[in-house]
């Protein structure tokens, strides 16, 4: 068929007219932000010592004086923080549920979705369990690579219970793609936090990579370095009852992590005394288990995800240093 001066005038007229429609159809979910970046709070990134913080944020609302109050407010770091993580305009587009990018480059895209907006609401025959009730949201990031999504971190949380007590986590990521997560808390007793991590991305496997994770009493530097603070509170006799059973609720895996460091040790130090040599075994042990248990379990901060994270690698460290005892108390034996 020719296409004559008329043809090709109306076949630009039913362009101009559905193009921008075809157009609209497809960019109604998302909205296109080329570089956002930095994006969050930035004060995140130097709450890490969070035993020090917390001893500081430790107040009773409900019953404190005045001069409680301001000692609070002067040495609280938490005190008026602020979780507005995200500009006005993102998080109305972030609520409307559109994929909000914040980075684009050649090699892949980064963007927001809110993933989660449950209200928990206690069943009608436990009203006992009102207090439970929870209203949470949360924003997850995404990393896109040819239209597909090949990771995916769960960076905002928000919880809420009936008593306005709250849990959230938030985020900063600057230009250069590190991303910082904080975990705080609000209770009557004060405010505090419970877990600070540093991720980047690792523009080859395309994929987040988790380099720092501080929680209460745990430091994890990865790949291969995991550090356990010691509570001097040790109970002795729960201590034997954990290492009778230790899926009892009253065992912490951290004394029973002690118990057998102090056990290597001791057996290592009798090996080297054998041997008339320092081995230096202890840290090379210790380095190759840290290693083998960081690596086991990946760590997403999505619901319980934290915790169950740390009970795998306490589990795999317990394990695995009963299994170095076992072959120093060989060599021993020879």
């Amino acid at each position: 068929m020719k296409l004559t001066k008329a043809n090709l005038i109306c076949t630009f007229l039913l362009l101009f007219i559905f193009l921008p429609s075809i157009t609209f159809a497809k960019s109604i979910n998302r909205s296109h932000h080329d570089n956002l970046l930095p994006i969050g709070m930035p004060k995140i990134k130097n709450l890490k010592n969070i035993q020090s913080i917390n001893a500081n944020c430790e107040i009773d609302f409900f019953n404190s004086t005045e001069q409680a109050a301001k000692k609070y407010d002067a040495q609280c770091p938490l005190s008026g923080y602020l979780s507005s993580v995200t500009a006005e305009k993102l998080k109305a587009e972030i609520s409307e549920g559109k994929k909000v990018y914040i980075y684009r480059s050649n090699s892949f895209s980064l963007y927001l979705k809110n993933t989660i907006t449950i209200p928990e609401l206690a069943p009608k025959d436990r009203p006992e369990d009102y207090y439970l009730t929870t209203y949470r949201s949360g924003i997850t990031l995404f990393i896109e690579k040819e239209n597909n999504i090949v990771d995916e971190l769960i960076i905002h949380l928000y919880d809420e219970n009936n008593f306005g007590w709250t849990t959230e986590l938030d985020y900063y990521i600057d230009k250069d793609l590190n991303i910082w997560l904080l975990e705080h808390y609000l209770t009557e007793e004060g405010t505090g936090i419970s877990l600070w991590a540093h991720y980047n991305i690792d523009q080859k496997a395309m994929k987040f990579n988790p380099k720092q994770i501080y929680a209460s009493n745990t430091q994890v530097n990865f790949p291969d370095n995991f550090i356990v603070f010691k509570d001097n509170k040790q109970n002795q006799d729960e201590l034997e009852m954990c290492l009778k059973d230790q899926s009892s609720h009253h065992c912490e895996y951290d004394q029973i992590y002690f118990y057998y460091i102090d056990k290597l040790k001791k057996k290592i130090a009798l090996l080297d005394k054998k041997k008339k040599a320092k081995s230096g075994r202890f840290q090379s042990l210790k380095k190759k288990r840290d290693k083998l248990c960081l690596n086991n379990k990946p760590l997403q901060l999505d619901d319980g995800s934290t915790r169950f994270f740390f009970i795998n690698v306490f589990s795999c460290e317990i394990a695995e240093l009963k299994r170095e005892i076992n072959q120093v108390e060989i060599e021993l034996e020879k």
